[in-house]
């Protein structure tokens, strides 16, 4: 069975303890070199400060050249992992394999990553919102001001979730700005961040400004502790736990959300069509994927005309080009979810569609939950807001006026709509991350855009730095003007 190792900084370690990796069949794909704090903790203390300086020695446009052709290499390229060869389409089947995804979404990937990482100077820019060269400075000029602008710590740590592998842009951006690495691999997807970083090895970056470290969620933690700066994701759970620590920026669930408002409440289909293509979005695993709809009218014949298309769907291998649908690894979980919505179609004034009793299902051995509706009385059922790592949908009729009260927390809220007052009050809703007038693509990642703010607000200080003219006659002058002050 191969092994995937630890990177203590690069350098390639197996450890005696090991993780098993299961794919949606219940085979053993790899196993994982485990890593125990001891370990990353010595790590830390030898390589912080040198990785840190090292890379930091570099112009920031050496540094987005390395990641443009790591782009072109993680996309195209045969490149050598722990002594083994994998080309693209190996690391596409493994990754459908372990994450139970779609083909067709993995495959995506791909170039998805080769075009994000090759638009890095366009995405650091906007991230930056100062000159690239203030990264290699750390000075930042702002009309007649000049301020320090320096990293926050040596080295940052992320602990990936394994809903999707194009999270791991946000450790290239974080690359991008100058910060070693200490990547925490989802169990679900080991493989996608260990492509990336030999890809970056392989297009010049130092092998040291990269740590690789498969643990335990507890584990996970002491790592982002003893680091100093960590992003990690997960439910609402992991936010409630983590995301009072000022050194964290936790993500959790997206709950993004539609609102159908004049005129479009009267295109039916049309909308249907838009609610059903941005729930299906990789199979509903992606953050930005809707899984709640707002309407001032129409609730029910909207949501059974997303039924009627949720129900055509069939079950089939994600293997195959044509899957759109998960495979699901824990049959446990699946079925505690599909029990869940059962109960929840049982309270007064919720209606499952097309129906719960064909919810969990079986082909050839796999398991999958097929896409329903939920339609609510009431933005204040359980259903209402909620997540699940399966396309779902809850819809719910409400007035204008109370939508942006309602709306809840979401990443992502696309407003079909015509009213500017109902535009503004989501624009102003704090608990609202990313608005879209009407239908723009708002599951197409923008990695230059905020994305529960920027990134490198989380990275980076600003602190007051003024570098004065010592003339003779200017400490005279400070001095008179100290005097004044204090007689």
């Amino acid at each position: 069975m191969e092994r995937l190792p630890i990177l203590r900084f690069g350098a390639p370690y197996e450890s005696a303890d090991i993780h098993p990796v299961m794919d949606y069949r219940g085979d053993r794909i790899v196993d994982l070199s485990l890593a125990i704090p001891a370990l990353f903790k010595t790590d830390l203390a030898r390589h912080r400060d040198r990785s840190s300086s090292l890379l930091r020695h570099y112009p920031v446009r050496t540094i987005l050249k390395w990641i443009q052709d790591a782009g072109q290499i993680f996309a195209t390229k045969t490149i050598r992992i722990h002594g083994a060869s994998q080309s693209p389409e190996q690391y596409v089947e493994s990754v459908v394999r372990s994450t139970g995804l779609p083909y067709r979404a993995c495959h995506e990937v791909l170039q998805q990553m080769c075009n994000h990482m090759g638009s890095m100077p366009t995405i650091l820019e906007h991230q930056c919102r100062a000159p690239l060269e203030a990264l290699d400075s750390n000075i930042v000029e702002y009309g007649a001001k000049t301020f320090g602008w320096i990293p926050s710590a040596d080295i940052l740590c992320i602990a990936l979730p394994g809903n999707h592998p194009i999270v791991n842009m946000m450790w290239i951006i974080a690359f991008a700005a100058k910060y070693p690495v200490m990547i925490r691999p989802s169990f679900d997807d080991p493989f996608t961040s260990l492509r990336l970083i030999y890809s970056l090895i392989e297009a010049g970056a130092d092998p040291e400004f990269f740590g690789y470290y498969p643990c335990s969620h507890s584990d996970a933690f002491e790592l982002m502790k003893a680091v100093g700066r960590g992003i990690i994701f997960g439910g609402h759970k992991i936010v409630q736990t983590y995301g009072a620590y000022p050194w964290m920026r936790a993500f959790g669930p997206g709950s993004s959300k539609i609102v159908v408002g004049e005129p479009w409440v009267d295109r039916i289909e049309e909308v249907a069509e838009w609610i059903t293509a941005s729930a299906l979005f990789h199979a509903g695993r992606a953050c930005l994927s809707t899984s709640s709809v707002l309407a001032t009218r129409n609730g029910e014949a909207i949501a059974q005309a997303v039924a009627r298309r949720f129900a055509s769907i069939a079950a089939q291998d994600p293997m195959r080009p044509g899957a759109v649908l998960a495979a699901a690894k824990d049959k446990r979980a699946v079925a505690m979810i599909a029990a869940e919505i059962d109960m929840a179609c049982k309270r007064p004034g919720v209606q499952i569609l097309p129906s719960p009793d064909a919810m969990l299902r079986s082909c050839d051995g796999m398991t999958f939950l097929q896409p329903q509706v939920a339609l609510c009385c009431d933005a204040g059922d359980a259903l209402f807001g909620k997540e699940y790592p399966f396309p779902f949908v809850s819809i719910v009729e409400a007035e204008e006026s109370k939508i942006s009260s309602m709306v809840g927390s979401t990443l992502a809220c696309t407003c079909l709509a015509q009213s500017e007052s109902l535009l503004r009050a989501l624009l102003r809703s704090p608990q609202i991350e990313k608005v879209y007038a009407n239908m723009d693509n708002s599951t197409c990642m923008d990695f230059g855009s905020p994305h529960q703010g920027f990134l490198l607000d989380f990275l980076y200080q600003a602190k007051t730095f003024k570098q004065t003219n010592h003339s003779k006659e200017h400490p005279t002058q400070c001095s008179e003007n100290m005097k004044s002050a204090f007689a």
